[in-house]
């Protein structure tokens, strides 16, 4: 029995769908048109559209949602079944593979249990474009019952991979494995012979990425084996070739050598981030191209402490990554700290990234007590997490949510005198002067807090709620000099998200933003083409690609990414401000993590995430709950 009602569409052909087929009611650029037996979709630029319907259904029965569809262009289309419980609120969620370019019809389907607290699914045939636009069409829907799968507690988020249901990963390379994949590695016959009497060899004068790297060696040595290492400089180093682990960059100490006598033969890794490892009977050495380099390289040692035996495996690794920005992007929560720092140490740091972007609108600002939230971050709890970013070499960026997505600024009726539209209070107003009394103490708060290089200031989905004055792009562009202008005397960097930018109409005033602005471009489908990031050089900005919770996407955006020339990539996680029980409700998001750290560094490793040797869902709940 299928539950939708109207599959055919059935109904007057010509504009607009038919009963009872919504359209996105918030998406004015999409056009629906109603074709004997299908219906289509057109966007012209960076754009999307859906048609939805809300048919009941039984809580712990399993549903499977199957659609035919047709796509021309630079879209992505697919077919996506939610489910949500008495309130209204999303539970679960399930998503078809996609259908991208131009692609003649396709059977595409998505199954999934409803949770037990489920009431009804959303259906949505839904089409995404990120350049030039396109159609895609869609017929013969049907949502039928079928048998639950019990083994199935997390919604997969696509059809790349099911987070929590059987796999057959791939073997991993040479027996080991290793996140993310090293870009050279060479398995040796004999091993390194770890004991208690094995001493960490430090540069003469050490640097904070030699003291971070012995540090994060010495954790790892004691969760696995119960005891630590002497972290000692080459004077104090044992007589004759005694079991060290030396770590520098080539030229900083001459114990490298001792270590490994290969090591000086090796090609060096390129770039500032690069390192060598090697892992020899009779030492072990880390070389990085910078310390920044020795501590990732470090990091790969940290890995095979803590999955191997008292006896490392013999190798050697030539290693770099393939973008100079990787950054990690997650919310300050007010009751989370040992959580973020996890978050912080035990991924970030652990698997590569080398940014955190923390969007902190509930930290509770001096400077705007009416704002504070019982359940808000205190600053200590951000200062700690700060704190953590930067001893792991983490460069931490403050998310300072601006112009939209305000709702934090009003809060419990606070500042409504500068809301663009008090009835809807979303952004503020950029051509009344207090808005900038209001946001621009946060913004020098967040910057003392972090200590920033840089700050992310939001601007994404500006007119998504309410009304907002017009004319848009000059306000929008004026609003982003304000405060650019008000950061560049402090020294600070600004980011902002790109789709605004991308927008009908903003085409003129695309070059009229700071030169120096960081544009993150944000794009969570899989693409055969990632045309905005070319848009954007073109105008002369530093890019950064932004990704969510699906794994293609991830991958194909880091290769055109890379290919395009972009700075990096921005691995986001959209779980808002609810600590308990969130690595249980978005564990695909945590996953996806993992996801992004191999892939960001390493884009070619893998061919794609069906054959990561592991699952990336198992890798973060076993980070993300280490020690507690």
């Amino acid at each position: 029995m299928n539950l939708l009602e109207n599959p055919a569409f059935q109904g007057a052909v010509g504009t607009g769908l038919p009963a009872p087929w919504r359209e996105h009611p918030e998406e004015h650029d999409a056009r629906y048109t109603t074709e004997p037996g299908a219906i289509a979709i057109t966007v012209s630029h960076r754009s999307n559209g859906y048609a939805w319907q809300r048919p009941n259904v039984a809580g712990g029965t399993g549903y499977r949602l199957s659609a035919r569809i047709r796509t021309e262009g630079d879209v992505s289309a697919q077919a996506r079944l939610f489910f949500a419980d008495v309130e209204g609120k999303i539970i679960r969620r399930a998503m078809s593979a996609e259908v991208t370019g131009t692609c003649d019809w396709t059977a595409v389907s998505a199954e999934e249990s409803a949770p037990a607290e489920a009431v009804s699914a959303i259906i949505f045939l839904i089409l995404f474009s990120v350049g030039d636009g396109g159609t895609a069409r869609f017929s013969d829907p049907e949502l039928r019952p079928v048998p639950a799968d019990p083994r199935r507690t997390v919604a997969c988020p696509s059809g790349a991979y099911d987070v929590l249901g059987p796999r057959v990963p791939q073997p991993p390379t040479d027996g080991l494995l290793l996140i993310p994949r090293p870009k050279r590695l060479v398995r040796e016959p004999e091993g390194f012979p770890l004991t208690p009497e094995t001493c960490i060899i430090i540069p003469p004068v050490p640097l904070q990425a030699h003291l971070a790297a012995a540090r994060s060696i010495n954790r790892e040595v004691q969760a696995r084996f119960g005891y630590t290492l002497a972290v000692v400089p080459p004077a104090k180093a044992p007589a004759g070739n005694g079991p060290v682990i030396a770590i520098g960059e080539r030229g900083s100490q001459p114990f490298l050598a001792v270590a490994a006598p290969e090591i000086h033969r090796l090609e060096p890794a390129p770039g500032p981030e690069g390192y060598n490892l090697l892992v020899r009977p009779t030492g072990s050495a880390i070389v990085g191209s910078s310390p920044r380099g020795t501590w990732l390289g470090a990091q790969t040692l940290c890995q095979l402490i803590q999955h191997g035996g008292a006896a490392l495996p013999g190798l050697s690794v030539c290693d770099w990554p393939d973008h100079p920005f990787r950054g990690l992007h997650f919310f300050a929560w007010g009751e989370a700290r040992e959580f973020l720092l996890r978050e912080v140490i035990d991924v970030a740091a652990r698997f590569k990234y080398n940014h955190v972007v923390i969007e902190c609108a509930v930290v509770n600002w001096a400077s705007r007590p009416e704002l504070h939230k019982p359940r808000g971050a205190t600053r200590e709890n951000a200062a700690a997490v700060v704190a953590a970013a930067r001893e792991h070499l983490l460069e931490p960026i403050p998310l300072v949510q601006s112009l939209g997505h305000c709702e934090w600024l009003f809060r419990d009726g606070a500042n409504l005198d500068i809301c663009a539209d008090p009835e809807t209070p979303y952004a503020y107003d950029p051509r009344n002067p207090r808005s900038y009394d209001v946001i621009l103490p946060i913004i020098d708060e967040a910057v003392d807090l972090f200590g920033a290089r840089t700050v992310h200031i939001g601007h994404d989905e500006v007119r998504m709620r309410g009304r907002f004055p017009d004319p848009f792009a000059d306000l929008f562009c004026r609003d982003v000099d304000r405060i650019a202008g008000h950061l560049r005397h402090r020294g600070v960097d600004v980011m902002l998200w790109a789709d605004e930018v991308q927008a009908p109409g903003f085409a003129g005033h695309l070059r009229s933003l700071p030169p120096d602005a960081i544009m993150a471009d944000w794009v969570y489908q899989p693409f055969r083409r990632y045309t905005s990031v070319d848009q954007l050089h073109g105008a002369g900005y530093r890019t950064v690609g932004a990704t969510w919770f699906h794994p293609r996407a991830i991958a194909q955006f880091s290769r055109s990414a890379r290919d395009s020339g972009a700075l990096g990539m921005l691995q986001t996680t959209w779980t808002g401000y609810r600590a308990p029980g969130v690595l249980e409700r978005e564990l695909p998001q945590y996953a996806a993590q993992i996801t992004a750290a191999e892939f960001f560094w390493n884009c070619e490793g893998y061919t794609g995430p069906d054959e990561l040797p592991y699952n990336p869902a198992e890798i973060a709940a076993a980070a993300l709950t280490r020690g507690g």
